[in-house]
């Protein structure tokens, strides 16, 4: 196993990164893959993932789990490398977050209505848990439940579609 130079901890194998980071070696590959990290390979080809590496990684699953398009991902992470000098780099840098900001204050939006929108799901779903009626529409025409289907998208979503008439 070869040792990490800017840790005392010796570097890991892709198989013990993937179990530690909760992803896939395969997952691990595509970004190497991708450009987006570069871990020291053993003369044989092995990958050797060192604590910076792993750190990198992280970063990079946390924004691909919240939805940051790859190729989003691969601008951050070639920036600075690519750029003549700091002044570019940071720049340039700095559009990026401004755009991750915006996109994130507008998901931020969506998660905040979507919690709203379960609370006011959960509270009238709970209604219907003494009911022994089979749950569909012809058995809950007058259900309230029903009746509030304009408040809640989600409920929409659980009640079950009208049948089309044949054609």
């Amino acid at each position: 196993m070869l040792n990490d130079p800017h840790s005392d901890k010796p570097a890991m194998k892709i198989g013990e990164v993937a179990e530690r980071l909760g992803t896939t070696p395969r997952t691990l590959r595509f970004y190497d893959q991708e450009g987006l990290i570069r871990p020291r390979r053993s003369e044989k080809g092995t990958r050797h993932y060192g604590e910076d590496d792993i750190e990198r990684l992280q970063a990079i699953l946390l924004l691909s789990q919240l939805g940051m398009p790859i190729e989003k991902i691969r601008q951050l992470a070639s920036v600075r490398p690519e750029s003549r000098n700091g002044d570019e780099s940071s720049r340039h840098v700095t559009s990026i977050l401004e755009e991750l900001r915006r996109d994130t204050e507008a998901k931020l939006i969506q998660y905040r209505w979507l919690l709203a929108d379960i609370k006011v799901t959960k509270r009238l779903v709970r209604r219907c848990f003494s009911c022994a009626k089979r749950p569909d529409r012809r058995n809950c025409d007058s259900c309230p439940i029903g009746e509030a289907l304009p408040d809640s998208l989600l409920l929409k979503l659980v009640w079950d579609q009208i049948d089309a008439p044949p054609a």
